[in-house]
């Protein structure tokens, strides 16, 4: 070959090649049909960080009263007001009337709400655990909604509704041939994800209170989903061998006991017996009330 034609040859390889290096990232989408152009860059993970403390509302003791309240930060810096109803809550913009959330009613009426905030790692959110608390001795729950904020819109990412469909319900008495008893939810923050423990408090037949269990139900993880861009409730577990004495149960750090052999036999006859025992009253009750009014049942 001419040396000419070949040193014309080389320098043009090494020119393109210079070229080729000085591209732009973006244009090889743009020469194979334009996908790389078109891709998004990943949305970020949302990380649930820590808990804060909890404030309690109650709701007004007769209907002329005034609903007690609690303020809310937005992710913006405004302030909004949490509204307890006899069976639920509202939220309202701060001095203003006009109900922007409003939340759907737990079963029972007359307890108390517990919110908690949940600080997350994206500031333009705000996030609230919520809980409907009977304010009774055995600690029941009523209710439960997980409730975000941004740009000053809520979103309900957890409510009462969806905790059934998702097996945990609050509270657990539908069908009182499977009742276990007043749930209530314990939390803690690991690894980015609320941990959530589904409890129940077991106090069968002819037992004093104070020799009744706390049982580990279920657990659950509530995440966010960057498909779905939403807090969700994931890997729920079957759980129901763990337990700890009553007493025990309600701190913020609890030691679970996995149940023996004689303990599990003593738990599974003493949660029959539980519930022929509800069975028999609910019968008792429904009978009663039909009688006076005339065919209908309370349960």
């Amino acid at each position: 070959m001419d040396k000419k034609l070949k040193v014309i040859l080389i320098s043009a390889v090494v020119v393109m090649g210079a070229a080729a290096a000085a591209v732009p990232a973006y244009w090889s989408g743009l020469l194979h049909g334009g996908d790389a152009a078109q891709t998004e860059p990943a949305k970020p993970q949302i990380s649930i960080l820590a808990l804060g403390e909890k404030r309690t509302i109650y709701p007004p003791t007769r209907g002329d009263e005034p609903s007690a309240s609690c303020v809310l930060e937005g992710a913006e810096g405004n302030h909004f007001t949490m509204h307890c109803k006899a069976s639920g809550f509202y939220i309202t913009p701060e001095d203003s009337e006009e109900r922007i959330y409003d939340s759907e009613d737990a079963p029972y009426e007359h307890g108390r709400v517990e919110v908690t905030e949940v600080q997350v790692s994206d500031p333009s959110y705000r996030l609230w655990s919520i809980v409907y608390d009977s304010n009774g001795n055995s600690g029941t729950q009523h209710g439960y909604w997980l409730v975000g904020e941004k740009d000053g819109q809520f979103i309900s990412y957890i409510t009462p509704t969806s905790m059934k469909e998702a097996g945990l319900p609050m509270p657990d008495a539908e069908d009182w041939g499977e009742k276990k008893g007043g749930h209530r939810l314990r939390f803690y923050v690991e690894d980015g994800i609320l941990k959530m423990e589904y409890t129940f408090e077991f106090w069968p037949p002819n037992v004093s209170h104070a020799e009744a269990w706390r049982v580990l139900d279920k657990t659950a993880d509530i995440q966010w989903d960057n498909d779905s861009g939403a807090f969700q409730l994931t890997n729920i577990q079957d759980v129901g061998d763990m337990k700890v004495s009553r007493a025990k149960g309600f701190g913020r750090e609890i030691q679970w006991e996995k149940m023996t052999d004689d303990e599990k036999t003593y738990y599974e006859n003493g949660l029959k017996g539980y519930r022929n025992q509800h069975l028999t009253y609910v019968k008792r009750v429904n009978q009663s009330y039909s009688a006076l009014t005339g065919g209908k049942t309370l349960y």
